[in-house]
Parts: structure tokens; sequence; C-alpha cells
């Protein structure tokens, strides 16, 4: 009988699989939790804990990855000493620091995957993807037909603060929904046949169809937009410009028929309230440096539904340059590699644009949700351009 071989390289690619399936479908990280502990913490702590072993052997670390992480750790001390100084408490600075520190797992990311690493990235993106997606279908149906009792299941998962329900005919929106999205850009953009890729893509998109959630119809369509159709329209294929206005009035069709959907009424109301608190809260020093850490509005102590909202109260306009910073030197990245890989290089870029909008809307690019996609485009694009 042939023994099973165990070497440090299959526990590491292990390790990456099970760390980036918890990112990808885990959704805000509650969804796997121990009383109140969670996987997605867990596995941070080991993530970082494990970087003290490569310390001891020979590994290469980029030095953006080093000035990404000092420069944060330097604005956060500089956010929670402005929090402190405007009285904040201590829990809420932490509260607030928390989902943030997770951009370190930058650190064990770049050390644990490696170039050869990369297809099994996006093999999980996919997965992931076409995972929710039938999951998400399979639980409509079975919901439709009565088969699960639709209260029994809301009060199942209700208390995870994962699932946000759209009246009582089944149709909800789950936070790891977000690399459903993600995961179609890699099916569209990949190398696979037209014949394997056909069926995934259209299951998730009517999962996204279906989940009634209009910020995820309406900045998909702008992305492919841009990085498809506009190109095509350019180059002299006019015949794209019909299938361009037939899918910007079909996203605003799809967008009016949930205007009066009352989550959508709520939500709405819900960010109106806090751009007035955040507007009445504003002072001179505030629209430079933010409040700081710690310092919510009356609606919200703590975290806010639109990021950037939050990121201005909290930070500032210097809050608001260092993202911008951070996305320009995505971008500047992005140029580089795409020489090497175009496809690849897209992929990514295209799902950190996603992000950067849906942040528009939701509090994704200042959550480990959100986050994780721009720690992972830095990573993927240093392998890249990795000589």
């Amino acid at each position: 009988m042939d023994k099973i071989k165990i070497t440090s390289s299959s526990i590491k690619e292990l390790f990456i699989v099970i760390l980036l399936l918890e990112l990808f479908i885990g959704g805000g990280g509650r969804i796997f939790s121990f009383g109140g502990i969670t996987l997605r913490m867990i596995l941070f702590l080991i993530s970082i804990l494990s970087c003290f072993f490569f310390f001891f052997g020979k590994f290469v670390l980029k030095k953006n990855v080093i000035y990404i992480l000092v420069s944060f750790t330097a604005f956060s001390i500089f956010y929670i000493l402005i929090g402190l100084i405007n009285h904040a408490k201590l829990v809420l600075i932490f509260e607030d620091f928390k989902p943030l520190s997770f951009i370190y797992i930058l650190l064990p990311l770049s050390l644990l995957i490696s170039k050869d690493t990369l297809s099994t990235v996006d093999k999980l993106l996919r997965f992931s993807s076409l995972f929710m997606a039938t999951a998400y279908l399979t639980i409509l149906l079975l919901i439709t037909y009565k088969v699960i009792p639709f209260l029994e299941f809301y009060q199942d998962v209700e208390d995870y603060n994962e699932f946000f329900f759209r009246g009582i005919n089944g149709a909800f929106t789950y936070k790891g929904f977000i690399y459903m999205c993600i995961g179609l850009f890699f099916w569209t953009n990949s190398n696979l046949k037209f014949s394997k890729i056909i069926l995934p893509v259209i299951i998730i998109l009517i999962a996204i169809f279906f989940t009634g959630t209009r910020g995820f119809v309406l900045f998909i369509g702008i992305i492919y937009l841009v990085f498809w159709i506009f190109p095509k329209i350019l180059r002299g294929k006019v015949y794209y410009l019909v299938f361009a206005i037939t899918a910007v009035v079909s996203v605003i069709v799809y967008l009016n028929s949930y205007s009066t959907d009352l989550r959508a009424k709520i939500s709405n109301s819900t960010r109106t309230v806090q751009v007035v608190q955040v507007i009445n809260d504003i002072t001179v020093p505030s629209i430079i440096f933010g409040h700081g850490f710690g310092i919510g509005v009356p609606s919200r102590k703590v975290h806010m539904e639109i990021a950037y909202l939050e990121i201005f109260h909290k930070q500032g306009l210097m809050g608001i340059f260092i993202w911008g910073v951070l996305f320009w030197y995505i971008y500047k990245l992005y140029c580089q590699a795409r020489v090497k890989n175009k496809l690849l290089a897209q992929r990514y870029f295209m799902s950190v644009i996603f992000v950067a909008l849906i942040s528009f809307t939701n509090p994704y690019i200042n959550n480990p949700i959100g986050l994780s996609m721009l720690v992972l485009c830095i990573v993927v694009y240093n392998k890249i351009l990795d000589k």
C-alpha cells in the first residue's frame, strides 16, 4: 500500500484553500463561529503567526508590501490619537480599527501565495461564485415550493446578521454575494472554452438578478460596458452599440422595479439620515483630518452604510486621499501586469473596481470582505511582475 506523503508545500496549499474559501464564502465572518470566536479570526491569527516561520528560511518580500503595511500602521495610530483627543471610547476605537487591521493579511498572503498557486486562487473564486449562485437558486426553489418553510429559514439565519430579506417570497441578499459577482469576472475573463463557461455564467447572472440587489446589477453593467462593450464600439463594431443600449434600458427597468421595494426605501432612508448627520458634524479640522476612530453619528455609533461616508467622517479628506492613492497604486500595478498577462490582470482589476463602486452604497472597502480583494489583487500583481 502506497504511503501518503505530507509535505510542507501540501500543508501550505491546503491552508491557502481553507483561508481563501472562508473569505470568499464566509460573508462577514459570522457564519462559521464558535461562541464569540469566528473561523476568520482563527485563520487570520494562524496566518500572522505563520509569518514567523518564514523569517527563519529564505523568502522574498516585496518592498511595496512593507511600505503599505508601515503606512497603514502609521495612519491608524494617527486616527486613534485623533479619536482619543475627541474623547472616543476605547471599545469603539477598537471596533473601527478591527476590520481595517485585516490589511495585515497582505503579509502572510505575500509569503504563502506563489506563481504556482495563482491558478488555484482563480479556481477557488470561480467555484465560490458558482457554489453560492447554485445554493441560492436551490434555496429559492425550495422556499417557493414550500419544501423549506420561509419563516423557519428566516429564524434560522436571522441571528447571523449576514442575510437581508426582501419580503416573504424567499429572495434575500447575503454579504458574501459580493464574491458571487466577483467570480463572474473570473468566469468571463478566463482562458476556458465557451462551452465550459456559458452555463456557470447563466446560473450566476440569474442568481444575481433574483437577489434584487440594485448595486450588483448596476455596477456589473458599468464595468462590462467600460471593459468590453465601449472598446468594441470604438473599434467600429457598431452593432455592439445596440447591445449597449439594450443593456442600459434593461438595467434602468430593473432598478425601477425595485425602487418601490420596502427594503430599498428603508435602506435609502437610512443612508440619507447618516449623510445628514455627517454633514451636521462637520468642523473645519474634521474636513481635513476627520473625527478619528471611535467617533460615529447618532444613528450609527460604529459603522455606516456607505464606506466613503464613514471614511470622510472619521478620516476626513486626508483619509479619502489615502484610499485614492491605494486605488491609484493598484491601477499602476495593473498597467504593468497586463503587459505580461492581460486576462489575469484584467479580471482582478475589474474585481477591485467593482469593490470600489459597490462601496458607494455599502461598507466593503473598509471591511475584510472587500479589503481582502484589494489585498489579493496586490499580491497577485506582485507575483505576475516577479522576474
